[in-house]
């Protein structure tokens, strides 16, 4: 996480940081994880299969 914060590079400073920056990336940094879980096991080997197949819907044709 602190390594999309401006400032320091090293891993020293981990940790929790007071400011509000740091507290408003966390919490969403939190959130885009349990998002991230809930997809991944609500995604079957069915549902990644299928994926492909959607996007070769057939085409309308337009006759000139």
């Amino acid at each position: 996480m602190e390594i999309c914060l401006e400032g320091e590079p090293s891993n020293e400073r981990q940790g929790d940081r007071e400011d509000p920056e740091f507290q408003v990336l966390k919490a969403l940094d939190q959130k885009l994880d349990e998002a991230r879980a809930s997809l991944l096991s609500s995604t079957t080997l069915a549902d990644l299969l299928a994926e492909p197949n959607k996007r070769l819907q057939p085409q309308p044709m337009f006759y000139i």
